[in-house]
C-alpha cells in the first residue's frame, strides 16, 4: 500500500541523512505527551465477550478490588498483586505497563493515570471495564514501547520534509513521451458478450 511505501521512504531518508530528525525534540515530545502506567483490573465484564456481569458478581469484584487496594496501602508489592489478581487481557503483552497519550485509554483510566506522579498508586477507579488500581511508572526511553512511540514521533515529524522533497522532485522532473512506442500501440476493441 501507499503508506507502506511512504514509511519505507521516510525510514530510508532518515537513515541516510536526507531527512534530518531531531532526536532530542522527539524525546521531549514523548516525555511531554506520553505517560506509562501499570494497573490491576478487577473486571466487571466478561473480558472475552465484554458482557456485564451480574450485580452479585460485580459486588464480589468490588470487594476483591478493595481488598487488593488495602494490601497495596499496607505495603504489598504492586507487581506481585498485579500478577495475582489482574484480569487485564493485555497483561501478558504489556507486563511493564502501557505507554500512552491522551485519547488512547478510557477516560476514567486516563484521567486517574495523568493525575498521578511516577511511583504513585491511585485509589479504585471505576470504568466500563471494571475496577482499576493504577500505578504510574517513569518512562524509560530505552523501553520497547517508548522506542516504538519515539519512532512514530520521528516518522510524523519527517512527513512534512518528505512532502517538500517530493515537491522539489516534481518541480525538477521532466516528462518525455516516447512517440515511437506510443505510435506502436494498437487499440483493441473488446465486445461485450451479453
Amino acid at each position: 500500500t501507499e503508506s507502506a511505501y511512504i514509511q519505507k521512504l521516510v525510514s530510508k531518508y532518515i537513515k541516510d541523512g536526507t531527512i534530518k530528525v531531531d532526536e532530542n525534540e522527539a524525546k521531549q515530545a514523548l516525555e511531554k505527551d506520553y505517560i506509562k502506567a501499570k494497573h490491576i483490573l478487577i473486571a466487571t465484564v466478561d473480558t472475552s465477550t465484554n458482557q456485564s456481569l451480574s450485580d452479585e458478581e460485580i459486588a464480589k469484584k468490588e470487594a476483591t478490588a478493595n481488598d487488593v487496594l488495602a494490601q497495596i496501602k499496607a505495603g504489598g508489592n504492586f507487581d506481585e498483586l498485579m500478577n495475582k489478581y489482574s484480569e487485564d487481557p493485555g497483561l501478558s503483552t504489556a507486563p511493564d505497563g502501557y505507554v500512552f497519550t491522551t485519547g488512547n485509554m478510557v477516560q476514567e483510566f486516563e484521567d486517574a493515570a495523568y493525575a498521578l506522579k511516577p511511583g504513585e498508586v491511585s485509589g479504585l477507579v471505576k470504568s466500563s471495564y471494571g475496577y482499576h488500581i493504577i500505578k504510574r511508572e517513569q518512562l524509560d526511553l530505552n523501553g520497547t514501547q517508548e522506542k516504538q512511540h519515539l519512532e512514530n514521533i520521528e516518522y510524523n515529524s519527517a512527513i512534512p520534509e518528505l512532502k517538500k522533497l517530493t515537491e522539489k522532485w516534481k518541480a525538477n522532473a521532466s516528462v518525455k513521451t516516447n512517440k515511437k512506442l506510443l505510435n506502436s500501440i494498437e487499440p483493441t476493441i473488446v465486445k461485450n458478450s451479453n
